[in-house]
């Protein structure tokens, strides 16, 4: 088995190519199956708290498509995928849905995290900090508000 193997993308790189950029809570998961790959795919509702770019602000709600997931009794892992669960909150980097992915979702809301594992920053309530695969966020407004906002 081969592992793919992470680069770390820049702070300054995500902000640049995401399409959208938001602050939310995972608030619901399904997962479904993509019939003629077989691969599974979850689907993530996500309840904006605040929207960086690429939104208007009308729009309170995305959903976030990632392959992977369990049907029934069969589980699919991607290593390089975003690790996300209901009830996280955090900041995430969207990129819209490709032509592949794009079949399956029903709304124009979609998206898929860019740069993979690193489109999400996750807040950590009790400490008040984030995190994301290579970085540690001390300060949410400092290290991650006012760096999107410039």
């Amino acid at each position: 088995m081969t592992e793919a193997q992470v680069v770390s993308i820049s702070f300054q790189e995500r902000i640049k190519n995401s399409d959208a950029i938001i602050e939310g809570k995972v608030i619901d998961q399904k997962c479904y199956r993509e019939t003629s790959s077989q691969t599974i795919y979850t689907e993530s509702r996500i309840s904006i708290y605040k929207t960086f770019a690429g939104l208007p602000e009308t729009v309170s709600e995305v959903k976030l498509i990632t392959p992977g997931g369990s049907i029934d009794n069969e589980i699919q892992l991607f290593s390089s995928n975003i690790e996300i669960n209901k009830g996280n909150i955090g900041v995430f980097f969207l990129k819209k849905l490709n032509s592949e992915i794009q079949k399956l979702s029903d709304t124009e809301n979609s998206f898929v995290p860019y740069s993979g594992p690193q489109g999400f920053i996750k807040y950590d309530q009790n400490c008040k900090t984030a995190s994301d695969l290579f970085s540690k966020y001390l300060i949410i407004e400092k290290d991650i508000y006012q760096f999107i906002q410039q």
